[in-house]
């Protein structure tokens, strides 16, 4: 259910985004007001995978003596 779910609403990415981005405070208080903890809980997670999805991960260091 939650994978669906999740991939359901993946397309909201780009708006909560933006709005984690103009309002912080205000995304946190509506993911808060969700009544069972799933529901809370999974708000939250696809928040912070809106705004820290798009951070590029740092390149792999390489150690020049390893061939």
């Amino acid at each position: 259910m939650v994978k669906g779910l999740t991939t359901s609403l993946s397309g909201f990415d780009s708006v909560l985004t933006t709005l984690a981005k103009t309002d912080f405070q205000k995304i946190r208080d509506l993911t808060n007001r969700f009544e069972r903890p799933e529901a809370r809980v999974l708000a939250k997670m696809l928040v912070l995978r809106a705004v820290l999805g798009d951070q590029k991960k740092p390149a792999p260091k390489t150690n020049p003596a390893v061939h």
